[in-house]
């Protein structure tokens, strides 16, 4: 693989599972050829590694909750 932003680093091949999906995308895009150069379907395969399952789910759930609390809090003060 070659990350012309990370030369001489230990890039990860993948997407750890609770990665934050477009930091990865931005900054992580390993589809390059050594010159550069790229494959007519490299954005497309990218893409779809990128699809599935994101962020911590019961971190999310508490998000949701947490928010829920915090409108019908504030609803009382109309």
């Amino acid at each position: 693989m070659v990350a012309p932003l990370y030369n001489g680093m230990d890039v990860p091949l993948k997407k750890p599972e609770e990665a934050h999906s477009g930091l990865w995308f931005d900054r992580f895009f390993n589809r390059y050829k050594t010159d550069w150069d790229l494959e007519d379907t490299a954005k497309a395969e990218w893409i779809k590694s990128m699809s599935g399952t994101v962020g911590n789910s019961v971190k999310l759930e508490d998000f949701i909750k947490r928010q829920c609390n915090l409108v019908k809090h504030l609803s009382t003060y109309e």
